[in-house]
């Protein structure tokens, strides 16, 4: 957790030793959603700082999708986001579709992945909601 103009944030970094990807995982309470039918959708906005740390993100979700196979439904991969270098916060909106949210994403219901040398971002926050 670092501060970022007045702010609280995380910021996604190189670990040690390197790894080939970085991803932050989160695991949606289970309250909330946990293994609900086939069809389900929430949206999920990403705030973070267009500070040029990588060259996009997207997010890899835990899917009830039968045609992608347990890994890739596990990682079901959105379109990517990309990020520029406007030093500002922005917001991103994701539409998960087929959402299955039984913490099979390592134990987790979806993770953010950043691409692109350095691989580094900083987020503000993370809030989803039911599409109904």
């Amino acid at each position: 957790v670092e501060t970022k103009g007045g702010n609280d944030a995380v910021r996604i970094v190189e670990c040690s030793p390197p790894q080939a990807a970085r991803f932050i995982y989160f695991d949606v309470a289970d309250s909330f959603l946990f293994g609900p039918p086939r069809g389900t959708t929430v949206e999920v906005d990403v705030e973070f700082w267009d500070d040029g740390g990588c060259a996009h993100f997207r997010i890899d979700y835990d899917n009830s999708n039968p045609n992608i196979g347990p890994r890739g439904g596990a990682f079901r991969p959105t379109e990517p986001v990309r990020v520029g270098k406007t030093g500002k916060l922005r917001t991103a909106t994701f539409r998960l579709e087929d959402v299955r949210f039984i913490n099979a994403a390592n134990r987790a219901d979806f993770r953010i992945a950043p691409e692109g040398a350095p691989r580094n971002l900083t987020i503000r926050s993370v809030t989803m909601r039911r599409v109904d």
